[in-house]
């Protein structure tokens, strides 16, 4: 008999948290739609991932500026049966119309650079700047570093192998709980800090270079490890070990260790920076240029004299073999391992020109909003960005003037501002004497980057359980939900929002809900599958 009772009568019926987390997502997106025409200009990003049951998702995310501040909130994470370009597009466009926001504000999309997404002629990309022509498109920019990277570092053989080897490493020694113990102990040993070795993410290379940085500080460790597990019983470990002890005592490893090290600790700043939501694209430029700067400048013998005298102390340290490097002038080795320093350097230059030279003109005229730029506060190019979107209603002949009185009242400041949004934030109190420069510049905060603020969705699908996983695993997968942070669940109506769903709840059910719901005056969160 207690078997028989209906499962909706109770908190952990399905059905019960499934209309509670519509009513909650259609809420949320209903809040951020209210920001977003608040703010006037917003912009979309989209990235399609695979969940845990091999069922291609959808995330999308408004980007829009809003109480002085750059926000990234998500819409939603959607099943899409279908891919194609023709069926992103329609879905993306009646998402974001469906919550209430006009396209004609759109002024900026961004997704990654895949052909169905930034085909100029039938992309998604395309489609919907037919229906929003100012929409400008920018492929993900960190999306565009990993490949910059990764087409150098995977290219070339001697550094792919490298990475094969630290891949193996980090396996051997963390998935074992007695390895790993054995690992804990060396550094106890040795005493230093107990590190844990970084699980390596293809397509993210922080994480290869936190994997470098670190194996490289506890090379000692890692090699006192491979050396008692070598007399280990396992003969099948103990044979995997030999091996990486030998791979490790290499010098060639060793060198090549060392360059994938300086290369990536040059490369860092800007891919930890291209991850941060309130980045704007004049900052990110210089940044970009920046970063080449420091690689050229890497690309010198003396540099590279350094370079290898520090990778043959190490291999002494260790105890490799150093038979080809006896002398440091010694011609061959030597030679080579240039010939390989600079292949990278080369390589990776390369591709950051090929990848990230080309900008769309009102893309390269934001630079005018840098406050660090020798053309900040630009005529010319201001006009340049109006003109683009003129959809914003801008009145150029003021505009001209506000920038000249603009440039001159930020010169005077006391503390100069640091970026864009601080020239937004400063320039925001004075509206009326700057109203048609604030016009320019919301727009251009507005414009994405990256779409990096989608990781944290498409991270939820491929985790078995997380504190919100029941929004993720609703029977059929037909519910479109919506992803926030636990503050933006708390800050909900919920009053209001279970008088929204007594409407689509059966009699039976409503009596239920009513009755345990007053009683406690709130809604449980342990109902919705958050903590």
């Amino acid at each position: 008999m207690k078997n028989s009772r209906k499962a909706y009568g109770h908190y952990m019926s399905h059905e019960y948290q499934n209309d509670y987390t519509e009513v909650i997502g259609n809420e949320i997106k209903s809040s951020i739609a209210k920001e977003v025409r608040e703010a006037k200009y917003f912009a979309v990003l989209a990235d399609e991932t695979k969940d845990l049951s091999k069922k291609e998702q959808l995330a999308i995310l408004v980007r829009y500026v809003h109480d002085l501040k750059i926000k990234e909130r998500a819409i939603g994470c959607y099943h899409m049966r279908k891919v194609d370009a023709e069926s992103l597009a329609d879905f993306i466009y009646n998402e974001i119309k469906g919550i209430g926001l006009d396209w004609s504000k759109c002024v900026g999309q961004c997704y990654d650079g895949a052909s169905v997404m930034s085909g100029h002629f039938s992309g998604v990309q395309a489609r919907l700047r037919e229906k929003a022509p100012q929409a400008v498109y920018t492929h993900c920019h960190s999306h565009r570093l990993n490949l910059v990277i990764g087409d150098c570092m995977q290219k070339i053989q001697r550094i792919s192998s490298v990475f094969s080897v630290l891949q193996t490493v980090y396996s051997f020694v963390s998935n074992s709980n007695t390895r790993y113990q054995l690992f804990v102990e060396a550094q106890k040993t040795a005493n230093v800090p107990v590190l844990t070795l970084e699980r390596t993410v293809v397509t993210r290379w922080s994480y290869w270079y936190r994997s470098v940085a670190k194996i490289l500080v506890r090379y000692d460790c890692i090699l006192a490890v491979l050396s008692v597990v070598q007399e280990s019983s396992d003969r099948e470990a103990a044979a995997e070990a030999t091996g990486l002890k030998n791979q490790l005592e290499s010098f060639p490893f060793i060198f090549s260790l060392h360059v994938i090290h300086e290369v990536l600790a040059v490369i860092n700043p800007l891919s930890e920076q291209l991850q941060a939501a309130d980045l704007v694209i004049s900052e990110a430029c210089t940044l970009i240029s920046a970063t080449k700067k420091e690689l050229r400048k890497m690309r010198d013998d003396e540099y590279f004299r350094v370079l290898y005298g520090k990778s043959k102390e190490m291999a002494i340290n260790v105890g490799a073999d150093l038979s080809e490097t006896s002398a440091l002038s010694s011609a061959i080795p030597v030679k080579s391992k240039r010939r390989e320093f600079y292949e990278v350097l080369d390589r990776v230059l390369n591709e950051f020109e090929e990848r990230f030279s080309v900008q769309l003109p009102v893309l390269e005229a934001t630079r005018c909003l840098n406050p660090k730029s020798k053309d900040f506060m630009d005529s010319d190019l201001l006009l340049v960005i109006a003109t683009y979107f003129d959809q914003a209603g801008i009145d150029t002949m003021q505009l001209k003037c506000q920038a000249l009185i603009a440039r001159a009242f930020v010169s005077q400041l006391p503390q100069k501002p640091a970026n864009a949004l601080d020239v937004f934030e400063r320039l925001g109190g004075l509206k009326e004497a700057y109203s048609e420069l604030l016009k320019v510049v919301r727009v251009v905060l507005t414009l994405p980057l990256t779409t990096c603020s989608n990781e944290p969705l498409e991270s939820a699908l491929k985790v078995n359980s997380f504190e919100i996983s029941i929004v993720i695993e609703i029977p059929f997968l037909e519910i479109s939900v919506t992803i926030e942070p636990a503050h933006s669940i708390h800050a909900v109506r919920y009053k209001e929002m279970f008088d929204q769903t007594s409407q689509t709840m059966t009699e039976s059910r409503l009596l239920s809900c009513y009755q345990r719901e007053y009683q406690w005056g709130i809604i449980c969160p342990l109902t919705l599958g958050f903590s």
